[in-house]
């Protein structure tokens, strides 16, 4: 889970958000809290309300005598009921009730059509004293209780005294609700956040990626141009920087390769002046010393030219191409044969894939005496195998052997030769298509010469 790490540009949007959701949910739970403190305290009110009102509607729909017996037949404990002896209850001022007294006179009068007078002499709201629970603890709420005395006038003139205590009356609304209120939600949202950021951070992470790939190889396909606009100014940047190293580099290079062939004229020139000397043996070694110059100019041309990329990126047919090499190592005597196919064609450099193609299918004929091909062609990368039944490679060579010049010490074939630049030149086309190239010696004899190139499906051209 590193993309959700601090140390990431995905994780701090992430925890940046997620701790944005959170403030909000906690001032949103106060709020929801000091809601339910008022419902929980309104509760015992009410349910006291509709209790007396019940209890004083049947009362007065009893005569004198059955009305008696009614008060002590519904009187147990919690809720007595007697007959006030005065003819009027004590003096108590509406305007000095409390909001609860206020609330449970509301409360009584709206069961009632018409008016009714009656005094909410006491309406006292304490929370019980068993908690229910470890959630109620940590919510700072208890369940609550009330006590109320409560005095009505009765239709015949007489004061009843209500005296009752009441609670939640079965009616739970139990903090667990809060959790999936808020809970679900947050952890619903947050992991909807990492997949959004994880899908916008995919083409930054293509971007890093190609920026830390130009370091390697200079030619690269280039970034298609895609995703925010500050993202897409980035990419063009990189875009512009790498065609601008790619022009340095050519420029020196096209330099180093005319002084290469430059250098053929005086050696001709010299080559003409030495066969004018009459010394033999002094001939004969200014003839191997100019071959050897000119051999290695030579070769630093060749070099030169097979580094340098310098044409464009197009679909390339890879079986195709295939085709043609085969035709070509078969026509100079080769024995080559072909097995699988691409799928879909290969964006990239033609020319020079032949070219990277041709030098390893020659070098598998002329050390392993044939050269087999193999193509696996899958959703995110292209394999190319190319193999033969020479000697294989020593493997303290395995590492070298793409250096420029570089040449085995004991030749791989009876007949000596090569200029040691065919693998090294391989190697820089297919870095210049994104992939890579790699040997191996085979089982008991031959050389397998892999390459891949990956599918860009979302960062190239």
């Amino acid at each position: 889970m590193k993309f959700i790490s601090p140390r990431t540009l995905s994780g701090r949007i992430i925890w940046t958000v997620m701790l944005g959701l959170a403030m909000w949910s906690a001032f949103d739970h106060i709020g929801w809290k000091n809601e339910r403190s008022r419902l929980l305290l309104e509760i015992p009110a009410r349910l006291a309300a509709a209790h007396i009102a019940q209890t004083v509607r049947t009362i007065n729909s009893l005569p004198g005598e059955d009305a008696n017996r009614a008060v002590q037949a519904l009187s147990r404990p919690g809720f007595s009921l007697s007959w006030r002896n005065a003819a009027s209850p004590p003096e108590h001022s509406e305007k000095s009730a409390t909001e609860s007294q206020q609330l449970v006179a509301r409360a009584i009068r709206a069961n009632f059509d018409g008016p009714l007078e009656l005094k909410v002499l006491n309406a006292r709201q304490f929370q019980a004293p068993d908690s229910r629970g470890l959630i109620f603890k940590l919510d700072g709420l208890q369940w609550q209780r009330g006590e109320f005395s409560v005095q009505v006038r009765m239709d015949d003139g007489r004061w009843l005294n209500i005296d009752c205590e009441e609670g939640e009356g079965g009616l739970s609304i139990s903090p667990w609700w809060a959790f999936f209120r808020w809970g679900v939600p947050f952890v619903v949202f947050s992991s909807m956040l990492a997949c959004l950021v994880r899908i916008a951070m995919r083409p930054l992470r293509a971007f890093a990626a190609a920026a830390d790939d130009l370091a390697q190889n200079i030619n690269r396909l280039p970034l298609t141009v895609a995703g925010p606009l500050e993202l897409r100014n980035a990419i063009q940047a990189l875009n512009n920087l790498q065609r601008k190293l790619l022009d340095y580099v050519g420029e020196r290079t096209r330099i180093l390769a005319a002084v290469s062939h430059d250098l053929k004229s005086p050696i001709t020139r010299l080559r003409l002046r030495a066969e004018m000397l009459q010394d033999d043996d002094l001939r004969q070694r200014f003839r191997a010393d100019l071959l050897e110059m000119e051999t290695l100019a030579n070769e630093t041309l060749e070099f030169m030219r097979g580094i340098e990329v310098r044409e464009p990126v197009r679909p390339i047919d890879v079986n195709a191409l295939l085709d043609v090499v085969q035709s070509d190592a078969m026509e100079a005597g080769g024995e080559i044969s072909i097995s699988g196919a691409a799928t879909r064609p290969l964006p990239g450099y033609a020319r020079s894939l032949k070219r990277c193609l041709s030098n390893l299918v020659d070098n598998a004929v002329r050390y392993g005496e044939r050269a087999r091909i193999l193509i696996r062609d899958e959703s995110d990368m292209l394999e190319i195998v190319v193999s033969d039944d020479g000697p294989g490679i020593p493997v303290d060579h395995l590492s070298r052997v793409f250096e420029p010049f570089y040449r085995v010490e004991e030749s791989r074939s009876r007949a000596t030769g090569g200029s040691g630049l065919g693998l090294s030149i391989a190697q820089n086309i297919v870095l210049a298509h994104g992939g890579t190239l790699t040997l191996k010696n085979g089982g008991e004899r031959g050389l397998e010469a892999t390459l891949r190139f990956p599918r860009r499906r979302d960062c190239h051209a």
